[in-house]
């Protein structure tokens, strides 16, 4: 008969025996919660907001208009290159830069600081 050895328990491990149980429940149940709530909000339509609404915010937010950009301040120049049938087209953009300091917190300050020296 055919002797055979098999392999020692000591050295027989569980497959998640040195893994913490209470780590992996943690674990799993934080991704399930998770993928679940990234789902959802992939499934929400949004509402799209309109112009008014956006300027009603900012207006709210940052109390500053937001600046408009004129499109009909681009100039196209042609530059000839001297071969008939042969133009180069330029848009070269003009748009006046109006930018109004926003007065910053320590600016205000030092202003309300001055008119409260003047009132005295």
């Amino acid at each position: 008969m055919a002797t055979y050895t098999t392999f020692p328990k000591e050295f027989n491990r569980d497959w998640f025996g040195e893994v913490d149980r209470r780590f992996l429940i943690i674990l799993l149940i934080t991704l399930v919660f998770h993928v679940a709530t990234v789902g959802y909000l992939q499934g929400i339509e949004w509402a799209q907001m309109t112009q008014e609404e956006v300027s009603k915010y900012l207006d709210a937010i940052y109390r500053v208009k937001p600046v408009t950009i004129d499109a009909a301040s681009r100039a196209t120049m042609t530059v000839s290159t001297g071969k008939p049938g042969e133009e180069i087209v330029e848009e070269i953009e003009e748009t006046p830069i109006e930018e109004t300091p926003v007065p910053t917190r320590s600016a205000k300050r030092r202003g309300s600081r001055a008119e409260l020296a003047q009132a005295k």
